[in-house]
């Protein structure tokens, strides 16, 4: 195998843990959309978002990525949980 390979299976393998960490996390989220809509809570909560795109430029530093890529990558991804969480019934 060459190294070119080997790098290539060990990004295939990292990729494969992302996604599975991804539906971790949706299954996750899913279970707090169940409880804002039991609760009658809103389907966003703006403070805690701009808390959390915070936290991802600090994590994205110390991992020597661009803030501004993981903000978005995390963008598409809060905008998937909360569209989620209104077809729930969370309130808008």
């Amino acid at each position: 195998m060459t190294e070119l390979e080997a790098l290539r299976q060990e990004i295939d393998g990292i990729d494969a843990r992302i996604v599975a960490l991804l539906g971790e996390r949706f299954a996750c989220t899913d279970k707090v959309g169940h409880l804002k809509s039991t609760h009658q809570l809103p389907a966003v909560d703006a403070a805690r978002e701009a808390r959390q795109m915070a936290r991802f430029e600090t994590l994205a530093n110390e991992h020597a990525l661009k803030p501004e890529l993981v903000q978005r990558l995390f963008r598409l991804i809060v905008d998937e949980v909360v569209d989620k969480h209104k077809k729930l019934g969370a309130a808008d």
